[in-house]
């Protein structure tokens, strides 16, 4: 939360941003940006003629993120405040234009610069994406895949820190300082960041924000024990992690909307019926109270055998710094965090190597 002083820095935060989306004159079209306290805020807007006005207030600048209920166009810019003109399109590429954002002609001149890593990251798109569209992935074509996208990841990172280093003080390097390590971070990586911010970055509230998420890391890093919590189930029965001491446990932290989340489900299902005596999993919801309805479908969808619950105020997701989906924990007995963000594959290589073979 901020306090009043950093919010009385600048005279003005109002933002006014001027939509014009060809093809889709009657287009409803939404914006989903950080307000004056740092936390999401969504407006929606009816086009007229293609036309769309959308007014609030920034504290610092940002990204913001479009999206069209019935074109399905959706993208990002940086927001700050003053005016702002942007021109999206209802097919893709959506965006087309951005003016009156310093930070976002910032953001085109950083993706316009080191043309060498943007044709070696284009070139393992390129190999990736067959590998992305093909429904039932094999165990070895999914590796490939992973590995493909960890080495655009790679170039991604070295990319970002360079513009950190050489531009310390730009709130565009405060924003990939925020955007880097948000899955499965370490806490070595956070710290090495934060480090290269300048103190003016450091002081705003996407600063702290980075900050605090570098220490939540530390709290559940492999070899500490994953703190308590207890939540609803479907049935509003409070579950307590300490419940499944004994056994191992994967904590799974996952919402409705997330493919990848679902994708995973099949062969968790079948893990867990052949090993339920000694492992558990712990099904934890992003989907807070005001969806509970798309939780539950899935869940009945799926017919899911093990624990599920709901994070109703996604106070646990923010207590553990989980910043993408799917994100786990696995425990072993005592509770101890054994590894982090593993595939179903390595579920069941593991509970073959430590149960079935014992």
């Amino acid at each position: 939360m901020l306090n009043c002083k950093e919010k009385a820095q600048n005279k003005s935060h109002d933002f006014k941003v001027l939509v014009h989306i060809e093809g889709a004159d009657d287009e409803l079209l939404s914006i989903t940006y950080l307000d004056m306290d740092g936390k999401k805020k969504k407006i929606e807007q009816q086009a007229n003629k293609g036309q769309v006005v959308f007014k609030g207030e920034i504290l610092h600048p940002s990204w913001a993120r479009f999206y069209g209920k019935k074109s399905k166009a959706n993208g990002s810019f940086f927001l700050e405040p003053g005016e702002i003109s942007v021109k999206l399109n209802s097919n893709y590429p959506f965006l087309k234009a951005v003016k009156g954002s310093t930070v976002h002609d910032e953001y085109i001149r950083f993706r316009k610069s080191r043309t060498d890593l943007k044709q070696a990251s284009d070139s393992l798109y390129a190999m990736a994406k067959p590998l992305t569209m093909l429904k039932d992935k094999a165990q070895e074509q999914e590796t490939k895949r992973q590995n493909l996208y960890a080495q655009i990841g790679e170039i991604d990172e070295i990319k970002k820190l360079d513009y950190i280093m050489k531009h310390p003080d730009s709130y565009l390097s405060l924003a990939f300082a925020r955007s880097l390590y948000t899955y499965d971070p370490k806490v070595e990586d956070l710290e090495y960041v934060y480090g290269l911010l300048g103190s003016s970055m450091k002081s705003k509230w996407l600063g702290k924000e980075l900050y605090n998420y570098k220490e939540l890391t530390k709290k559940v890093t492999v070899g500490r024990n994953l703190p308590n919590f207890t939540l609803p189930d479907r049935n509003g029965n409070k579950v307590s992690l300490e419940d499944f001491k004994g056994k191992y446990v994967l904590v799974d932290f996952w919402y409705s909307g997330c493919p990848p989340c679902i994708a995973q489900f099949p062969k968790l299902k079948e893990l867990h019926q052949a090993n339920k005596e000694v492992f558990e999993i712990v099904g934890v919801s992003h989907d807070g109270e005001r969806h509970r309805n798309k939780w539950l479908r899935v869940l009945d969808k799926f017919n899911t055998t093990w624990t599920q619950v709901l994070d109703v105020d996604n106070a646990v997701c923010n207590e553990f710094g989980i910043q993408a989906f799917p994100s786990n924990f696995l425990l072993d007995k005592s509770g101890k965090i054994i590894m982090k963000n593993i595939s179903e594959h390595e579920v069941e290589n593991f509970l073959n190597k430590n149960i079935k073979n014992k």
